[in-house]
């Protein structure tokens, strides 16, 4: 029901000032803790639809 909720209210399109206030309201640090994140699971091969590495 919440998806539906979402996938009914979602808007694509953000201005740059809807983005800026976003960021201010999160802050630096979430930004930064976001791109650790990422890095860490894209270094793990943990990102969801990640192919398995095949050894050599």
């Amino acid at each position: 029901m919440l998806f539906a909720e979402f996938s009914v209210n979602f808007n694509p399109t953000i201005t740059h000032e809807e983005s800026y206030e976003y960021g201010n309201t999160y802050g630096a640090y979430f930004f930064l803790f976001s791109v650790a994140l990422i890095v860490y699971l894209a270094v793990t091969n943990r990102l969801p639809g990640a192919r398995q590495r095949t050894s050599s």
